[in-house]
């Protein structure tokens, strides 16, 4: 009942976290465009601000509101778990460190290519939708002018590089998933083989072997969805790669006073040496 209660509350909560995430990346967004130059918008293309402000938007709203607690939630069960175990022998701990060179070797060669790998994948879902947003804008053109295969040869490229894109990170996972599938069997069964010879040994009791054998299996959870939320992870980060992105885009419209090579005023100075014929005016008169 508690923990039904306690689900609940923290279900409330990411959603609310999630929801003011993204009214804030939204607006932040379009600020952002608006203080861009036209010419800048104009050569990015509808299609690529329709996909950063709809699927990058909503992938990082979904990291934030599930992604994120769900990790934090894995994280502290793993802990409490270990804890727990190490209460009921110290002996047993030892046991969960088989798994631990081949989850952190497979994470690492995982983070070190999923990053480029989801950038890459969600910069050819821009270019599909804004291949597709530019044929449905110039349609009576391209048929007035003959050029559908064009338009055709287009989207099939750009689909073509995203199913390339997608390959990748699902090669990617199609690595990574079973590597650490193995690394959540590893620690059952070197407990029950290590419970089992320290018992023949008179160091622990059949207790303490049950017990550290069910703690060890009850890591295969938490470890699972601790490991199966880094993909969404990625995914977001991504996201939120595009969208601050924009921001390094964006330069200071060209004028007199920012810019020091061109003069704020050609006129000739009222008074100055190298101009003495020049009349100078008031609101009162002239001389």
């Amino acid at each position: 009942m508690l923990q039904a209660v306690l689900i609940r509350f923290a279900v409330v909560a990411s959603a609310r976290l999630g929801e003011r995430v993204l009214a804030s990346l939204r607006e932040d967004f379009v600020d952002r465009i608006l203080a861009l130059p036209l010419s800048t918008v104009e050569r990015a293309g509808a299609g690529d601000l329709l996909t950063r402000t709809t699927r990058d938007v909503d992938a990082l709203s979904k990291c934030v509101r599930f992604a994120v607690p769900e990790t934090m939630i894995a994280t502290l069960t793993v802990g409490l778990i270990v804890g727990a175990l190490l209460l009921v022998s110290p002996l047993f701990a030892v046991s969960l460190l088989i798994a631990v060179p081949i989850l952190v070797v497979g994470t690492r060669w995982y983070l070190r290519r999923a990053p480029a790998g989801y950038l890459r994948e969600n910069a050819s879902y821009s270019q599909v939708t804004d291949g597709l947003a530019e044929t449905v804008e110039g349609a009576r053109t391209v048929e007035a002018l003959g050029r559908q295969w064009q338009r055709v040869a287009r989207s099939d490229r750009d689909l073509r590089r995203s199913w390339l894109a997608e390959r990748y990170t699902l090669f990617l996972r199609t690595v990574f998933w079973p590597v650490v599938e193995v690394g959540y069997v590893l620690p059952v069964v070197a407990t029950l083989l290590a419970g089992g010879w320290l018992y023949l040994q008179h160091q622990v009791t059949l207790g303490q072997v049950t017990a550290a054998v069910l703690y060890a299996q009850m890591l295969v959870d938490p470890l699972d969805r601790l490991l199966s939320w880094l993909d969404e992870v990625q995914v977001g980060a991504a996201s939120l790669a595009r969208l601050l992105g924009v921001a390094n885009v964006s330069s200071p419209r060209s004028s007199p006073l920012s810019n020091p090579t061109v003069p704020a005023s050609t006129s000739p100075t009222c008074g100055s040496p190298t101009s003495p014929g020049v009349r100078c005016c008031t609101a009162s008169r002239c001389r």
